[in-house]
C-alpha cells in the first residue's frame, strides 16, 4: 500500500486511514481501521508514506507511537504538531472574519481545556528521527491573515503585506529514511 494516515479524524488523505474511534467523526471520510497509534496492526514497512497530523501531542507515549510509525513506514513520514504558542486569543478570532480562523480558535480551545498532553519540541523529534536513521527537516506551517489578497492579480501588489502578516501555528516535520 502507498499511504497511511494515522489519527485521521475526518481527513480524507491516505489509502488507509487509522483512528482510535468512530464516535466523534461526523464527516463522510471515516477511518478504515480502528487502532491505537501505540500498536499499529500492520507489517513492518507496509506503507511508503505515513502522515500524523496533530496526533503526537494527544498520545500517552508519543515516542512509542513514533516508533510504531517508523516501523510501518518504508520511506517518508510527515508529522505536524502545534507550536508552543499555537493561536491568538479567542476573542480575536471572534472579531476578525478571516477564513480558516475557526481552526485557530479550535486549537486555542483544545490547548485551554488541556486536551494536549504534551508540548512537542521539534528539535527533540529531529534528534530522535536521526538516531533511528531518518533524515528530517522542520518548517513552520502558517496561516495568512489576509488570505483573500494572496491569489489572483492583486497578489503581486499586496505580497509585501501578505508575507509579513502570517501566524505560525504548527511545525511540519518531513522525514526520509536514509538509503
Amino acid at each position: 500500500m502507498e499511504s497511511l494516515n494515522i489519527g485521521c479524524g475526518s481527513d480524507p488523505w491516505g489509502d488507509v486511514r487509522v483512528d482510535v474511534a468512530f464516535s466523534f467523526i461526523t464527516a463522510s471520510f471515516k477511518p478504515n481501521v480502528l487502532a491505537d497509534a501505540h500498536y499499529l496492526p500492520f507489517k513492518s514497512g507496509a506503507f511508503k508514506v505515513a502522515k500524523a497530523s496533530h496526533v503526537l501531542e494527544h498520545l500517552r507515549d508519543p515516542f512509542k507511537a513514533l516508533e510504531e510509525m517508523l516501523r510501518v513506514t518504508k520511506s517518508e513520514l510527515l508529522l505536524k504538531f502545534p507550536t508552543e504558542w499555537d493561536v491568538l486569543p479567542a476573542f480575536v478570532s471572534n472579531i476578525l472574519p478571516f477564513p480558516r480562523f475557526s481552526a485557530l480558535k479550535h486549537a486555542y480551545i483544545t490547548r485551554k481545556k488541556n486536551f494536549h498532553l504534551w508540548i512537542i519540541s521539534p528539535q527533540v523529534i529531529l534528534k530522535y528521527l536521526e538516531s533511528r536513521g531518518w533524515k528530517s527537516s522542520v518548517s513552520k506551517g502558517s496561516i495568512g491573515l489576509f488570505q483573500f489578497l494572496e491569489s489572483g492579480r492583486k497578489a503581486k501588489y499586496f505580497r509585501w503585506l501578505t508575507e509579513r502578516a502570517r501566524i505560525s501555528y504548527e511545525y511540519v516535520v518531513v522525514a526520509r529514511r536514509y538509503s
